[in-house]
């Protein structure tokens, strides 16, 4: 019951394209949350999928990733790439640019267990879109 309060706060299940990006991300567990979460929401609706994309970004290779998980409802893209040199501009643009991402999409930004330093990097590449 909690969850779909949570997840209905934004209007998160709702009829705009959504681009979930999570920072230092790891083996995606908090986007492999968000994705069944949404899963659950949009079971009724297949439509809205397409309309979700998650981007997982971190700087190591891991093992037993969990974006597996939800690739095949939602489309994933994961860099292999440090924060600080992550432009969340740039990359949204090529998407657009490659018919990937569609130019008006809500952006949320998602992390967890960010250090210090990666937080204001994350937070500085948010403010400078």
């Amino acid at each position: 019951m909690v969850e779909k309060k949570h997840l209905d706060v934004g209007n998160l299940t709702g009829e705009k394209n959504k681009l979930f990006i999570e920072y230092g991300a790891g083996r995606a567990g908090l986007s492999s949350f968000a994705a069944e979460k949404l899963k659950e929401h949009i079971q009724d609706d297949k439509s809205k999928e397409k309309s979700i994309k998650f981007m997982i970004i971190d700087r190591d290779t891991r093992r037993r990733k969990l974006d597996k998980t939800f690739r095949d409802e939602f489309e994933t893209f994961r860099e292999k790439m440090d924060i600080a040199d992550f432009n969340l501009e740039a990359f949204i643009s090529h998407l657009q640019e490659e018919g990937k991402l569609v130019k008006q999409n809500e952006l949320y930004c998602i992390a967890k267990h960010l250090c210090g330093g990666a937080t204001d990097l994350s937070l500085c590449s948010i403010l400078e879109r």
